[in-house]
């Protein structure tokens, strides 16, 4: 920008009024977004799912029994309970399904002989599935064990446990998982029934979350950034007001200086124009204020198209200065 216009608008006399109401619009601007930004977190914290692993166990069989008219030749074991006098074996099969990542693992499967006492006999030991297991040979063996405690087995129950441990894997995330899954089949000879006890489906859940900061915005911009640039438009606005005061305290200073040095001399006129027939402009206030003395006349202010004018009139002449 030329040199001249900067110094044009540095004389301009209307720039301090117009540099004071731009920087209040800023502070006021900065202001009102402070107290935006300011009274709301720049943060939102919520829980994001690292992972969600699920094992599903799931027991199937069926009983064979004697063929008869009411249960036919076998019965799955969801439809238990059946009479006991038509049960021959029990066939068992299972199942393992996962979701949320792969299953690095096994699974161990016992059969055990429960006693209503509570105790219970290891009848097979780490067994493959399908498994037919013969109820009377399961009644004898019960039975043999109850005897040395004196005790009765005429009601037992067979009961198949499957163990499932390893690990499931998904992307970067390895979980220790396990899932012990018992299903009971309960027999009793007293009241001639075989039925089912427990469910044939057990899952297991293992989940993890973690806290993730949200930004906040307004207008489109994060929080954060709406309490700097508040601050910053904020000290702008403040040091244009500043700077306005200043400004305006400079362009009143000259006039207020020369007023000081010619009171009590000083008489202000309307803004109007003094005929005279010469104007003799004078070097400074002091020699102003000495002529007036010396022609013993008033000094005259006036206020003159955007200039102040120190005048003393004599006869047809005023001596002048200008500000």
């Amino acid at each position: 920008m030329d040199a001249g216009l900067l110094r044009k608008i540095a004389k301009w006399p209307h720039l301090g009024t117009v540099a004071y109401f731009a920087g209040f619009l800023l502070l006021s601007l900065g202001a009102i977004a402070a107290l935006l930004s300011y009274t709301q977190p720049a943060t939102l914290v919520r829980e994001e799912l690292e992972y969600s692993f699920t094992i599903t166990s799931k027991f199937d069989g069926y009983v064979d029994l004697v063929p008869n008219p009411v249960f036919g030749e076998r019965v799955r074991l969801g439809s238990l309970p059946v009479y006991l006098s038509a049960a021959r074996n029990v066939t068992v099969t299972h199942s393992l399904s996962f979701s949320g990542g792969v299953f690095r693992g096994g699974v161990r499967y016992d059969v055990y002989l429960v006693h209503p006492d509570g105790w219970r006999l290891l009848y097979m030991a780490n067994v493959s599935l399908p498994l037919s297991i013969n109820i009377t040979d399961a009644a004898v063996a019960i039975d043999g064990v109850a005897k040395i405690f004196g005790v009765s087995a005429s009601d037992f129950s067979i009961q198949v446990v499957a163990r499932a441990a390893g690990q499931m894997v998904r992307g970067p995330y390895t979980v220790d998982v396990e899932l012990q899954h018992p299903i009971s089949i309960s027999v009793s000879k007293g009241r001639n029934r075989l039925e089912l006890v427990g469910n044939l489906t057990a899952s297991k859940n293992y989940n993890s979350t973690r806290k993730v900061a949200i930004p906040v915005y307004i207008a489109g911009r994060p929080v954060e950034e709406v309490r700097t640039l508040s601050v910053e438009v904020a000290v702008v606005g403040a040091a244009l007001v500043v700077g306005a005061t200043a400004l305006s305290a400079r362009q009143r200073k000259p006039e207020e200086a020369v007023d000081e040095k010619l009171a009590p001399l000083t008489v202000e006129v309307l803004e109007a124009e003094v005929p005279v027939a010469a104007m003799l402009p004078v070097a400074s206030p002091e020699v102003l204020a000495k002529l007036a003395k010396m022609l013993e006349r008033p000094i005259i202010k006036q206020k003159w198209r955007g200039k102040v004018r120190y005048m003393v009139l004599d006869r047809g002449a005023a001596y002048y200065y200008e500000v």
